[in-house]
């Protein structure tokens, strides 16, 4: 073979072998490009510190090097000082953290931390070579990587060492990612944790509320009718305070001569009377959508029109009324029971414009009504006697011609300059259909002499001394005709004291001025204590 054809072979193979290391390389950077892609993925999906740790010794161990040992340590960036983390194998743990200290003993590290390359430093250590890598991102170093590797003594090439930086920054990320969720997952279920608290809270407010509710509806509910209770606590502005100007029918009752009753007996009585007594007018008033404003002592403050208004309002209220009356009976069948006498009751009805709402303060306030209406009533009620219903103008042309009007009385009330006519009513008809009996004309049965009364008009209820003299000249089983010298006037009420003979027989004897002629005045005996009843009715019967 000619010399230039062996020149010719030995380019071709130079060729050959040129592009047989080139192809040996591209599909090691193939191989190597590949692997980075699959390690760079489970690391982003790895949240182990320790998994994290392992994969990139896997990685190292299965693409470059036989490692002799490998381990992680954090950094104290305080004191510069090593934590071991991990180390691969166990057995070289102790070896490894002696490495570390004596890296430390050197200065390295100090200088390592100084300057903001990957690679440390690399040296011999076991007859191999070692190398010291930051496991660093952009804002902080996340730890030291420490590898003992077989190279027979050689140094780890650039190439090589450029890799190691690559690994093990996108190490450090993973840590940094894995500690963020770390913190993430804490935060969240910490938040978790103060959500189930909360809700736990919550829901014991809620069974706090609820039974609070029920304690309010359940109280509520023993003065007004449950669609009125629901008014004020279903809706935001309910239990707020303030109020509205409203036109009500406003009923007041109260009992005649238990003033003087509850002084003759203990508390307990007093109260059960009462009791007994407003738990059946309570019943009536609720069935008639009534709104109980005040118990005041033996008396009742009530309002129909308020919190809510209904076409019928004074028609309940006078229907309310005349059921009240008809009720007595079963009262005093009960109070007979308890050994107590019976009771009396009036009742006064007046229409007008209130304001209604709740009164007070943040801390104690009530559903209550204010306005001259109230005062109005409060004046009819005063005028009756027990047994009776009286209304005003204003509510009588509010129930039309349903009303049964027994009587028409003129007063003229405090404050107000002109008499005004109320009236006696005794039925309302149409769907109510509720009918007291008719009031049935005794006629006064004439008494011997020296039957006297002594008494004081009282004001507000409150009694003098007795400064007024008459003679009973005419009786009934509940009025008295008294012939005397006193200036009086009709509705006003009395405190007497019956004298037979000069005898006493009561200073409790309570009345009404009913009728009013020369020296004569007809007085409806309101309360009648034993004593007296026993004498009337003994001369009655003579």
């Amino acid at each position: 073979m000619s010399s230039e054809n062996v020149g010719k072979s030995s380019k071709l193979e130079e060729r050959i072998e040129f592009l047989e290391v080139a192809n040996r390389q591209h599909a090691f950077t193939m191989e190597l490009a590949a692997s980075m892609v699959h390690f760079h993925g489970r690391l982003s999906h790895t949240r182990d510190i320790n998994s994290i740790l392992e994969e990139s010794q896997k990685f190292l161990r299965r693409l470059l090097f036989d490692f002799k040992a490998m381990a992680y340590f954090t950094v104290d960036e305080e004191d510069a000082s090593f934590h071991l983390v991990m180390c691969s194998p166990d057995d070289k743990s102790a070896e490894i953290q002696g490495l570390g200290d004596m890296l430390i003993d050197s200065g390295e590290f100090a200088w390592a931390l100084n300057q903001h390359r990957g690679l440390i430093t690399q040296s011999k250590f076991w007859g191999h070579s070692v190398f010291l890598h930051q496991l660093a991102t952009d804002d902080r170093i996340r730890g030291m990587f420490v590898g003992v590797v077989n190279l027979g003594g050689e140094v780890i090439s650039n190439s090589f060492l450029d890799l190691f930086s690559i690994v093990f920054r996108n190490t450090a990320y993973a840590l940094e990612s894995a500690e963020l969720y770390r913190m993430l997952d804490d935060h969240n279920k910490n938040l978790e944790a103060r959500v189930d608290q909360r809700t736990a809270e919550l829901n014991a407010a809620n069974s706090d509320l609820e039974k609070a509710n029920l304690f309010v509806r359940n109280t509520f509910g023993r003065y007004m009718s449950d669609e009125v209770v629901a008014s004020i606590l279903d809706t935001p502005e309910g239990t707020a305070l303030g109020g509205e100007r409203k036109e009500v029918t406003v009923l007041m009752s109260d009992l005649r001569g238990f003033t003087a009753l509850s002084e003759k007996l203990d508390s307990q009585e007093v109260v059960t009377i009462l009791n007994m007594y407003l738990e059946v007018m309570t019943e009536i008033i609720l069935k008639y959508y009534g709104t109980i404003i005040e118990f005041l002592g033996d008396g009742i403050l009530v309002i129909f029109g308020a919190p809510i208004t209904r076409s019928e309002d004074a028609t309940n209220a006078v229907a309310c009324a005349l059921e009240m009356q008809l009720a007595m009976p079963i009262v005093n069948a009960r109070n007979r029971q308890g050994g107590h006498p019976d009771l009396a009751m009036g009742i006064g009805i007046n229409t007008g414009a209130v304001v209604a709402g709740n009164i007070g303060s943040e801390k104690r306030s009530k559903y209550g009504v204010v306005g001259s209406a109230i005062n109005f009533a409060a004046r009819i009620e005063s005028s009756t006697i027990g047994g009776q219903l009286l209304i005003s103008e204003s509510t009588k042309q509010k129930c039309g011609s349903m009303l049964r009007i027994d009587d028409i009385l003129e007063i003229q009330p405090k404050g107000i300059s002109n008499s005004v006519n109320i009236y006696n009513i005794g039925a309302i008809g149409g769907e109510y259909n509720i009918t007291l009996p008719e009031p049935i004309a005794d006629g006064f049965q004439s008494i011997p002499s020296g039957v006297t009364v002594e008494f004081v008009i009282l004001k507000n209820k409150n009694a003098g001394s007795m400064n007024l003299t008459g003679q009973i000249v005419g009786l009934t089983k509940k009025s008295a005709k008294i012939k005397s010298d006193a200036k009086l006037e009709k509705l006003q009420n009395l405190k007497l004291a019956l004298y037979n003979s000069g005898t006493e027989i009561t200073r409790e004897l309570f009345g009404k001025v009913v009728g009013v002629a020369d020296k004569e005045i007809v007085v409806a005996l309101t309360a009648i204590p034993d004593s007296a009843a026993r004498f009337f009715k003994e001369v009655l019967s003579n």
